[in-house]
C-alpha cells in the first residue's frame, strides 16, 4: 500500500466518505459498435484474406481496434500452417 494512497483514504474518511471503493468513472467511450462489427464480419466473409492494415484503411479504425475486434468480438486467432513453409 502506498504512503499516497492512505493520505487518500485519509482524506476522503475525513470529508465523510465511508467507503474504499474507487468512484465511477466516465473514461472514454467505445468505438466499436455492433454494427462495425458486422461490416467487419460481413467483409472478412466476402475475402478471408483481408489483412488488419486492409481492414483499418476500409473502415478508418486504428489497427489496435481492429485487433480488439477480430479477438474479442469475433473469437478469431491468427493461425500459422508449418507446412506452408
Amino acid at each position: 500500500m502506498s504512503r499516497s494512497l492512505v493520505f487518500s483514504w485519509h482524506k476522503r474518511f475525513k470529508d465523510g466518505e465511508e467507503s474504499i471503493e474507487d468512484r465511477e468513472r466516465e473514461g472514454r467511450k467505445r468505438k466499436i459498435t455492433a454494427t462495425l462489427v458486422a461490416s467487419i464480419e460481413q467483409a472478412l466473409q466476402e475475402d478471408r484474406r483481408l489483412t488488419v492494415r486492409t481492414l483499418s484503411d476500409m473502415f478508418d479504425i486504428s489497427i489496435g481496434t481492429i485487433y480488439t475486434i477480430l479477438r474479442e468480438d469475433l473469437h478469431m486467432t491468427k493461425v500459422f500452417l508449418s507446412s506452408l513453409f
